[in-house]
């Protein structure tokens, strides 16, 4: 009964520090590093992405809008401004580490919004990554949205 019981508390730690955000202030932004080529076409996609209206309606990919206006803008402002960000990084030090220290560093200027526009948000960080040939984030995403690296046992 000890055992079982060590186990629960030890499931229960390991669950309640990923609530906490402690993997989070813990994860890594280095791992399978990599250098990026930031080609000028590839500039002008990450520029344009930063143009978008993000927070609008798109049920076709499961999104349906800011609850309201001011919400909209302060979500696509806030998004737009990682990206802005990550740009400007990126053609200093383009490197793999780079961006996702950036994203890491700039994640806490949305979490006071709803898991929605948090979701809307990644989609779009998501398509930076895709821009830069970089395929993942190395659970960096998975760890601040949800406390734990989940992707990990989906491919296990």
């Amino acid at each position: 009964m000890k055992y079982i019981f060590a186990l629960i508390l030890i499931f229960a730690a390991v669950v309640g520090l990923g609530f906490l955000g402690v993997y989070y202030s813990l994860w890594p932004t280095s791992l399978n590093d990599k250098a990026i080529v930031l080609s000028d076409d590839k500039l002008s996609l990450l520029y344009e992405i930063e143009l978008e209206r993000k927070f609008d309606a798109a049920p076709d990919e499961f999104y349906f809008g800011a609850p309201n206006e001011a919400i909209r803008a302060e979500a696509e402002l806030a998004v737009n401004a990682i990206i802005s960000g990550a740009i400007k990084k990126l053609i200093i030090n383009p490197q793999k580490s780079t961006i996702l220290a950036h994203f890491k560093s700039t994640l806490a200027s949305i979490d006071h919004f709803d898991s929605e526009e948090k979701d809307r948000a990644l989609f779009y960080l998501e398509r930076v990554l895709d821009i830069v040939d970089v395929n993942d984030s190395e659970e960096l995403f998975n760890v601040w949205r949800y406390g734990f690296p989940y992707g990990w046992f989906i491919e296990a």
